[in-house]
């Protein structure tokens, strides 16, 4: 780039690098042939390629902005489907008047009508059976006494 044409107006990388957070050396190899030295010698670029950089890193902030913000929202939607279940008893007065004896007796009873709302609990034959799976009682051979 020729310095010497006074209708081109420079921009240190300088202020470059501190606008969008790079090092100054690294901005300097990655702009390249870019790079020039203006009257008093610091490292400069055209005005439109300093432009051209600061917009491409806010583009890149606002993509990042927004990823992060979805990641964010699926990180606490899953947080909030697989956090544990806090189980709190009724007091001994209110599980009288539920009709348990025992804490444990309400909290089984609380456990299975839950187990019945998510639809019950299925055994691995009933799966199989409705998949059309044949179920094949296959006997393990007993070993001889003679070792064969």
């Amino acid at each position: 780039m020729n310095t010497d044409d006074p209708s081109v107006e420079l921009v240190p990388i300088g202020l470059i690098a501190a606008e969008i957070g790079e090092p100054l050396d690294e901005l300097a190899r990655r702009l390249g042939v870019a790079v020039t030295y203006d009257d008093v010698g610091l490292r400069c670029v055209a005005v439109a390629t300093a432009r051209t950089v600061i917009s491409e890193h806010r583009e890149h902030q606002l993509v990042a902005a927004a990823t992060s913000a979805r990641n964010q929202k699926v990180t606490e939607e899953l947080a909030e489907r697989h956090r544990p279940r806090v189980w709190s008893a009724p007091s001994a007065t209110a599980l009288a008047e539920l009709g348990y004896a025992t804490p444990q007796e309400w909290m089984a009873a609380s456990m299975a009508a839950e187990v019945e709302t998510a639809g019950g609990r299925r055994h691995v034959f009933e799966d199989a059976l409705e998949a059309g799976g044949d179920l094949v009682y296959r006997p393990v051979p007993r070993e001889s006494d003679d070792g064969q």
